[in-house]
């Protein structure tokens, strides 16, 4: 299926470099790379990154209840709170964020006027962030799971994981702000400030 989708892409942007030409095709080149993110990735391979990323997840967030104090025992990716049994599965492994904020890293990255390294930066700490996020929406959600119905911890759940895509956003916001705040040149054009 990835093939299927690549291939008419090929096609798509065959088309249009015969048409618009190979110079604006080439000046315009972050906008036509973003039309990857419309691929899907193979199952095989998203397996392979989602497996270890559910085991990591449900490690972090066992650890933070522990240093918070609440004992959550863990058995694989499932975690025990209050006798309920909340597992990590696919939906929470931080993956699906990793590419949403993936394509939203990049769009901020190639909008906004930032130097090669920054650009790479940015679009670097996507997997982080996203992670990072996923753990920060799971905390409450495990604990809703086992203090308050399962109707309310899924309305939580849902939404929250809208929310983190503004969270992760302003964490990069923030990683931008910190390169300013210890004088390193952000900006790709010389300002006063940079």
């Amino acid at each position: 299926q990835s093939l299927w989708h690549g291939g008419s892409l090929v096609v798509v942007l065959g088309c249009l470099m015969s048409v618009i030409g190979v110079h604006v095709f080439r000046r315009f080149a972050p906008a036509f790379v973003c039309l990857g993110f419309l691929i899907p990735v193979p199952g095989l391979i998203r397996q392979e990154i989602s497996i270890p990323l559910q085991t990591a997840t449900a490690e972090v967030t066992h650890v933070i209840f522990e240093l918070l104090g609440q004992h959550v025992p863990r058995s694989g990716n499932m975690l025990t709170i209050n006798g309920q049994e909340v597992g990590i599965a696919e939906a929470c492994n931080g993956l699906r964020m990793v590419f949403a904020l993936g394509l939203v890293c990049y769009t901020f990255a190639f909008a906004t006027p930032l130097r090669g390294y920054v650009r790479a930066l940015v679009i670097g700490a996507t997997p982080f962030t996203a992670i990072l996020c996923n753990v920060i929406r799971l905390i409450p959600t495990v604990w809703l799971y086992g203090y308050a119905s399962d109707a309310m911890a899924d309305l939580f759940h849902d939404v929250s994981g809208w929310v983190m895509l503004g969270v992760a956003f302003l964490i990069l916001l923030g990683l931008i702000h910190l390169l300013r705040w210890a004088l390193v040149p952000v900006s790709a054009y010389t300002l006063a400030y940079d």
